[in-house]
């Protein structure tokens, strides 16, 4: 029995100096936490910050030092310290990459990636100049690479620190890698309406109106346009509504018109909303009547480069949408479109074909008769009023084969009889 108590004895003592020895091996090989000795500057960090701000931030700091020295609660310290980040004091000067070099940096691959990015992105304007935030993103991607959001979210950051370098072919290489990323994801995340803004900053920069209604309209499908803040709908919808009037390839106004963005606008924004609505309706007539040069002016040269603004070409293409608000059951003659569109009659055929190379309808043009066959008209989403009249025109035909049936009805007994 005493060898057997003396056999216990040994090996617990040598299971407690194996497991201390395990222990101090991951600490100095930095895989629980990091090193000895960094952890030791990390708590030297803390202690010294708790110092030199312990009237206003003393808990703040002495809650990461507790959270810190337990190493198993990386999920408290993580959420505790993107709220500090957050908050006014660490904006001043470069106290959010300090904390990130000095202390976050000690343990960054025990931390939530998605975080991690967060934290770094706070930190990114304080860093002296947008080639150092580039490297230092790079840098961070292979660390959160694992990550499908935090990788997105790391590869929008680049791309946004490469503009404001200026650096606009880079950018586009980033966005990208960044797009062909999120095609593999298998769900739409909060991280995608990030990069399709950043996106839409980058067609809004290089002046592409149609790219940039495009993606906008992919941003509002990733976020809750019903519920989002007034500051960030305001900030939306004069671009979204100069894109949708600019772009050469857009004549389809009605998604637009009926998506919530555009409610609750202002003075200056409800004008662009009016202009989109004379649009989607194609009434010339309307749009001379609210044209005002000087306000169109100063609006377009939000969306495009002051010194190059391409011309928006906005009475044309109002013109060639007064195609679809014609009576295409029969042949329209050219002098009927030039009614329409308040054009001289010599300048109809051209407009037909305008319209059918851009794809607004299919049909012929017969010259000698001055006659457009119209086959198809290219579907457009209905607002309000129109399925209105829709309606009525389905109740009239409803009404029409109601009369058309006790014809026939009647006319059938009279044969029997």
């Amino acid at each position: 029995m005493r060898s057997l108590g003396r056999e216990v004895s040994r090996c617990c003592r040598c299971l407690n100096y194996t497991a201390a020895g395990v222990w101090f091996f991951c600490l100095s090989a930095g895989l629980w936490g990091g090193s000895v000795m960094s952890r030791k500057n990390a708590l030297g960090y803390l202690r010294e910050q708790r110092m030199k701000y312990y009237a206003t931030e003393g808990s703040q700091w002495l809650r990461l030092e507790k959270f810190y020295r337990k190493r198993w609660l990386w999920h408290q310290l993580t959420v505790d310290l993107l709220r500090f980040v957050h908050t006014p004091a660490l904006a001043v000067g470069d106290r959010i990459i300090k904390l990130y070099e000095c202390f976050i940096s000690e343990f960054e691959h025990w931390i939530n990636p998605m975080f991690l990015v967060e934290i770094l992105i706070m930190a990114a304007p304080q860093v002296n100049n947008w080639g150092q935030v580039t490297r230092l993103f790079e840098r961070t991607k292979e660390k959160v690479k694992h990550s499908d959001e935090a990788l997105l979210l790391c590869l929008t950051a680049i791309a946004t620190a490469k503009m404001s370098d200026m650096d606009m072919a880079g950018a586009k290489r980033i966005l990208d890698a960044a797009e062909a990323h999120m095609k593999q994801m298998p769900s739409v995340t909060p991280v995608h309406a990030r990069f399709y803004t950043i996106l839409c900053n980058y067609h809004q920069a290089m002046g592409q109106p149609a790219l940039y209604y495009k993606h906008a309209f992919h941003f509002m499908s990733c976020v809750d346009v019903e519920n989002i803040t007034d500051d960030l709908r305001h900030q939306w919808v004069a671009p979204v509504i100069l894109a949708a009037l600019a772009a050469d390839n857009v004549y389809n106004f009605g998604e637009l018109l009926v998506n919530p963005v555009l409610k609750d606008t202002d003075e200056e924004t409800q004008w662009l909303v009016d202009v989109v609505s004379i649009f989607h309706r194609g009434s010339v007539k309307d749009y001379d009547a609210l044209k005002d040069p000087g306000r169109s002016e100063k609006v377009i040269t939000q969306l495009h480069d002051p010194c190059n603004p391409p011309p928006p070409q906005k009475k044309k293409k109002t013109v060639q949408l007064a195609f679809n608000q014609l009576e295409c059951r029969k042949p329209i003659t050219f002098e009927e479109v030039a009614e329409e569109a308040c054009l001289p009659l010599e300048e109809v055929e051209l407009l037909a074909m305008k319209a059918l190379s851009c794809g607004l309808i299919k049909g012929t043009i017969d010259e000698v008769d001055q006659e457009i066959h119209v086959t198809w008209v290219q579907p457009k989403v209905l607002d309000v009023k129109q399925i209105g009249d829709m309606m009525e025109r389905f109740e009239d035909w409803c009404e029409n084969i109601t009369d058309m049936y006790a014809l026939l009805e009647k006319g059938v007994i009279r044969m029997l009889r």
